[in-house]
């Protein structure tokens, strides 16, 4: 017989072991324990609250302390740091960006103007037809200088027949930004 307590796992064992887990009233074999279902039951729960445990191990803990002015000054350049540098760098993903890492192309020393055209050309931001017909500025992205039909990118202005007589691509194409016009 078994004498049960309030408690869902204390009993004493008088003459055979019957499972007081669940109710059915079976002696508590290893047949048994496959079966019972209360038993499963309790492996999902203890599974369950090692894997909460676990979770909760990697939660930051909130501190009450005060922060000094500095502290939360540094707090908050960090976060807003981390913040740019993670949407500038989702933004960035697609920009051909990486041409000025490897090389710098002569930008650094140049004068002013050959400097933002060569910029402009290795980025393709270029202010000519192609780059300003996706924004809807100009009403076609074909070269309006020549009539070979081709869309006006920074490769086109070495081809340009308008363009001919300039021999430099910094020259060729502040001639062709200031004919588009």
């Amino acid at each position: 017989m078994v004498q049960r307590c309030a408690h869902l796992f204390c009993f004493n064992l008088v003459t055979s072991p019957i499972c007081v887990l669940c109710d059915t009233g079976q002696d508590m074999t290893a047949a048994h324990l496959d079966e019972c279902s209360a038993l499963n039951d309790l492996n999902c729960i203890v599974e369950r609250a090692d894997f909460l445990a676990k979770k909760g191990t990697g939660i930051l803990q909130n501190f009450r302390r005060d922060l000094t002015l500095h502290s939360a000054k540094l707090e908050l350049k960090r976060i807003f740091r981390e913040s740019f540098r993670l949407t500038a760098s989702r933004v960035a993903r697609d920009k051909p960006w990486s041409t000025l890492c490897k090389k710098s192309h002569g930008i650094p020393s140049s004068p002013r103007a050959a400097a933002v055209a060569k910029f402009r050309l290795l980025t393709g931001h270029d202010c000519l037809c192609a780059h300003l017909f996706r924004f809807n500025l100009v009403t076609s992205p074909i070269c309006v200088l020549c009539d070979t039909g081709q869309d006006m990118t920074a490769a086109h202005l070495d081809e340009c027949s308008a363009l001919n007589d300039l021999n430099c691509i910094v020259k060729r194409y502040w001639r062709a930004r200031c004919l588009m016009t």
